[in-house]
């Protein structure tokens, strides 16, 4: 039988209560037997500094630690905290990050697809009402974040859901699978998930697993 699943939730800070936007989360798996921290996933903090971090499966030690987006030295982490029964929300305490300085969030705004240029003669999505997993790739990265994408998007299929790839390098790519288009972020993040309305639901700086993706797109 698998262990229940559960959505962590949490806020970032400044050292008088204000809230936090555009802030880095990273979550990290935090238990004894681990020489060092595993590091799972990276979110940023929406408008009013909060953050959600869904499919979290019950009893894991995690440590969440906040980021300032300029300046790295800014940084505070939490005590190990772990999910428990008997709620399928766990409510992380506020992290206050010492000196913090905000970001920006695109959380229930429009995606401003009009700042990016498509590749031309990459694959057009023809439904455009379809939800979107949007991926920005430094040029660096992008043809080997192309090639991750084209082999992930068989399982957004499953769930009527598209990748697409936004880099300044994209006009070197060709892809059957995965929409192109020429950019960079629009925002503190890096990945955005967006709805079939063009609303963006969630923000991180790493690809979400499966089960963040299906659930913020219904």
């Amino acid at each position: 039988q698998l262990a229940p699943l559960h959505a962590v939730q949490g806020r970032a800070v400044d050292n008088k209560n204000n809230a936090l936007v555009g802030q880095t989360i990273s979550c990290e798996i935090g238990h004894s037997n681990l020489s060092a921290p595993v590091s799972i996933w990276k979110l940023v903090t929406g408008p009013n500094g909060n953050f959600q971090h869904p499919g979290v499966v019950e009893g894991t030690s995690l440590i969440y630690t906040a980021t300032s987006p300029t300046n790295t030295d800014n940084q505070v982490a939490s005590p190990t905290f772990f999910t428990t029964t008997g709620s399928t929300v766990a409510i992380l305490p506020a992290l206050t990050v010492p000196d913090g300085t905000p970001g920006t969030s695109l959380i229930g705004k429009s995606f401003p697809w009009r700042r990016f240029k498509k590749v031309k003669g990459s694959r057009s999505d023809h439904n455009q009402s379809r939800p979107k997993v949007v991926v920005f790739a430094e040029p660096a990265r992008a043809k080997m974040m192309l090639k991750t994408l084209e082999t992930s998007q068989q399982y957004l299929d499953k769930i009527g859901k598209q990748f697409v790839l936004i880099a300044d390098a994209a006009a070197t790519l060709t892809s059957s699978t995965i929409p192109l288009y020429q950019g960079t972020p629009p925002a503190s993040a890096d990945v955005y998930v967006i709805s079939n309305d063009n609303k963006v639901m969630l923000e991180s700086i790493e690809i979400p697993t499966y089960s963040p993706i299906r659930d913020n797109l219904p």
